[in-house]
């Protein structure tokens, strides 16, 4: 195994073990930082309270319906939208425009569909 790799390996096993020492949110996003997911688009849920993190996404122009029975809801601890990432920043991470192939595209990742971000949740139960 190659030093890098095995850089990343112990600092995954870092990441992953504190889950089981952190707060869920700090956790998490300290996984996904190891992972190069990084971004200041965020909204902090009220003492991640799940009734909290429904009520701001009640509000919000355009979303679907949430299915409390679907998502077992009555279940859940805490709720954070950790971040969301849009199609730039990701793509800024990644490849350069040197090799397009590799380019990240979100419509090309999800679905054909336009979508030009991604959220990402954390639901502790």
């Amino acid at each position: 195994m190659s030093p890098a790799a095995s850089d990343l390996r112990s600092t995954l096993k870092s990441a992953l073990a504190a889950f089981t020492q952190k707060p869920l949110r700090e956790a998490s996003l300290s996984f996904f930082k190891t992972l190069g997911y990084i971004s200041e688009r965020t909204v902090i849920v009220p003492k991640s309270s799940p009734r909290a993190f429904l009520d701001l996404f009640a509000k919000t122009p355009g979303t679907a319906p949430f299915d409390q029975e679907k998502a077992l809801f009555a279940d859940w601890v805490s709720a954070d939208l950790l971040f969301q990432l849009t199609d730039d920043e990701v793509r800024s991470a990644t490849a350069p425009a040197s090799t397009p192939e590799f380019a990240f595209d979100i419509n090309r990742c999800i679905s054909s569909c336009a979508y030009s971000q991604a959220a990402y949740f954390v639901s502790g139960s």
